[in-house]
C-alpha cells in the first residue's frame, strides 16, 4: 500500500513540475510576442512539449504564425521594391522554418506559406547577382566569380551562370608552387619532407576557391617558401649515486618476539655486556638514473608573388618533452631507503625505459602548425 501511494505522489509531483515549466514558457511567449514573434513561437513550442494539451498555447501559436505569414508577405513587397532580393529570400526561408515548427506542434496546426514567394524572390536575386557578375567579368574576375556563385546558390541552372562562374574563377585563380621546405637548422633536416607533405595536404583539404597548389616546376604566379627550424635537447642518462645509514635502538623481547616494558611502561633497552644499548643498523647504496629529451620546432612560410606584391608570411611554434627515471638494484637493506630523505626511490621502476627521442617528439609537432598556416593562406586569398 505504501509503495502504491508513493508512486501516486511521485506522479502528482511530476505533473505539477511539468505544469509549472509550461506556464513559465507560455508567459515568456506572451512577453515576446510583440518584440520577437519567432522567439515567442520557440517558447510556445517548449510549453507544448511540457504540456501538449495547453489549449491557450496552441491558439497563440496559430495566431502568431498567421500574423508572421502576413507580415512576411508585406515585408517581401517592401524588400523587393527596394531591390533587396537576397534579404527577401532570407525572410522566406525564415518563414518556411517557422511554418515547419508549427506543423510539428500538438494539434495538427498549419500556416500556409506560398512557395511561389520564395521562388520569385530567388529568381530576382539570381538575376541581380548575374548582372553584377557580368559587369565585373573584365575588370575583377574574382568578384565576378563570387557573384556567379551566388547566382547558382539562389537558382541552380540559371542561364549560363555555371559556365561563367567556371571561366571567371579560372581567370582569378592564383597558382602557387610549393617547393620542398628548407631546414633552418641541422636538427630540422629530418623534418622538412614531412612539413612539405603536411602543408600540401592541409592546403588541399581546404578546397580553396581561388588558389591552387602546383608542382615546383609548373607555371605559377608565386611560390610558398617554407622553412623548418628545430632544436633538440637530450640530457643523456644521468646517474645520482645515493647511500644512507639508519640506526635505531633495540629493545628486549620475550619469547614471542614482543617488546618488553618496565613497570613505568617504558620499553626495556637491549644492552651489551658493558651495559651499552644495542643499535640496529640499516645501510644501503643505490643509484637513480634520469634522462630527459625535448624538441622545439618552428614551421614558417612566406608567399612570394612574381608580380612583386607584398609577401604574405606566418609562423607557428611547438614544443614537446619527455623524461624517464629508474632505480638500480638496492645493495643493502631496503629499510635504509625507506628511512632516507628520498623514500620515493622505492617506487621507481628498476628497469631502464628510454624516453622518446627528440626527432620523434618533433615529428608530432609538424601537422598542427601546418594546419594553422594553411588556414592563414586560405583566409588571405579567399
Amino acid at each position: 500500500m505504501k509503495t502504491h501511494l508513493s508512486r501516486a505522489a511521485l506522479a502528482v509531483a511530476l505533473v505539477s513540475l511539468s505544469g509549472c515549466a509550461a506556464s513559465k514558457y507560455y508567459d515568456a511567449a506572451v512577453r515576446y510576442r510583440s518584440k520577437n514573434a519567432h522567439a515567442s513561437l520557440e517558447y510556445l513550442a517548449l510549453c507544448l512539449k511540457e504540456k501538449p494539451d495547453h489549449e491557450e498555447a496552441k491558439a497563440l501559436a496559430l495566431e502568431v504564425g498567421r500574423q508572421l505569414a502576413a507580415d512576411t508577405a508585406a515585408k517581401l513587397d517592401s524588400l523587393e521594391g527596394a531591390g533587396k532580393f537576397e534579404a527577401a529570400v532570407a525572410e522566406c526561408d525564415r518563414m518556411i522554418v517557422t511554418s515547419d515548427l508549427i506543423s510539428k506542434l500538438p494539434g495538427n496546426m498549419s500556416v500556409f506559406v506560398d512557395p511561389d514567394l520564395r521562388a520569385r524572390a530567388a529568381d530576382k536575386a539570381a538575376n541581380q547577382f548575374y548582372e553584377q557578375g557580368a559587369s565585373l567579368e573584365s575588370q575583377d574576375p574574382k568578384e565576378a566569380a563570387v557573384a556567379f556563385r551566388r547566382v547558382i546558390g539562389f537558382k541552380r541552372g540559371y542561364k549560363d551562370a555555371q559556365a561563367r562562374y567556371a571561366k571567371a574563377r579560372e581567370a582569378a585563380m592564383i597558382k602557387l608552387a610549393l617547393p620542398a621546405f628548407q631546414a633552418g637548422t641541422a636538427d630540422a633536416r629530418s623534418l622538412t619532407s614531412a612539413a612539405s607533405q603536411k602543408m600540401r595536404a592541409a592546403l588541399g583539404a581546404l578546397n580553396m576557391e581561388f588558389v591552387t597548389v602546383v608542382g615546383d616546376g609548373a607555371p605559377s604566379d608565386g611560390r610558398i617558401a617554407g622553412r623548418v627550424d628545430a632544436n633538440f635537447q637530450d640530457s643523456g642518462w644521468q646517474e645520482e649515486r645515493k647511500a644512507h645509514r639508519h640506526e635505531e635502538p633495540m629493545w628486549q623481547k620475550d619469547q614471542y618476539g614482543n617488546v618488553m616494558y618496565d613497570q613505568g611502561g617504558n620499553p626495556i633497552p637491549a644492552v651489551d655486556g658493558a651495559g651499552n644499548q644495542l643499535m640496529e643498523v640499516f645501510e644501503a647504496t643505490w643509484s637513480v638514473y634520469s634522462r630527459s629529451t625535448a624538441a622545439n620546432v618552428t614551421v614558417s612560410y612566406q608567399v612570394e608573388m612574381r608580380d612583386g606584391s607584398q609577401p604574405v608570411s606566418g609562423s607557428r611554434d611547438g614544443s614537446a618533452s619527455d623524461a624517464k627515471t629508474y632505480r638500480s638494484q638496492i645493495r643493502g637493506h631496503v629499510e635504509a631507503v625507506r628511512r632516507s630523505p628520498t623514500p620515493g626511490d622505492l617506487d621507481l621502476p628498476d628497469q631502464k625505459v628510454e624516453p622518446r627521442a627528440p626527432a620523434q617528439l618533433a615529428a608530432g609537432l609538424i601537422d598542427g602548425p601546418c594546419q594553422v598556416l594553411a588556414k592563414q593562406i586560405f583566409d588571405h586569398y579567399r
